[in-house]
């Protein structure tokens, strides 16, 4: 089974990521840039991460009705900060998570969006999951290997 991630900017839809288990792909002629979750005005957290599986994955692992996710589908560009500072900006008095991988990159990619965020006033939090070298995705497979 695959999963389509739609990938926006400030006009809208600019391409699509497909994802499964062992596949992962982007469309030809579209833009990578950010995958975002549906959008609410009870939103009071913005959870970032490095995709949007993870991202998945954390809502799983920490449910909440006022969280908004927003995935920089691994990579990096002009628009990306762009769009991160028109999300940020959208909701007074959102809290900013950065719920990246506890690894190289995603230490990497914390340290980036704190120094876009630097200079707004919101409450800015980290949360990588506790062992070294996993990700939210993979938290969530082996707590429910676990379960039984």
């Amino acid at each position: 089974m695959n999963v389509i991630l739609p990938h926006v900017d400030h006009e809208g839809f600019v391409g699509y990521e497909v994802r499964n288990h062992n596949y992962h792909s982007f469309a030809k002629q579209g833009v990578k840039t950010v995958w975002v979750s549906n959008c609410f005005k009870s939103d009071r957290r913005l959870v970032i991460g490095e995709t949007a599986i993870d991202l998945i994955s954390y809502s799983i692992l920490f449910p909440s009705n006022f969280d908004r996710f927003l995935s920089t589908g691994g990579n990096w560009g002009e628009d990306t900060t762009r769009l991160l500072l028109e999300c940020v900006k959208r909701v007074e008095g959102l809290e900013v998570v950065f719920a990246h991988d506890h690894d190289k990159d995603g230490l990497k990619y914390v340290e980036t969006c704190k120094q876009i965020l630097k200079h707004v006033d919101v409450k800015k939090t980290t949360h990588q999951p506790p062992t070294f070298g996993y990700d939210w995705n993979r938290v969530l497979t082996e707590s429910v290997n676990n379960c039984g």
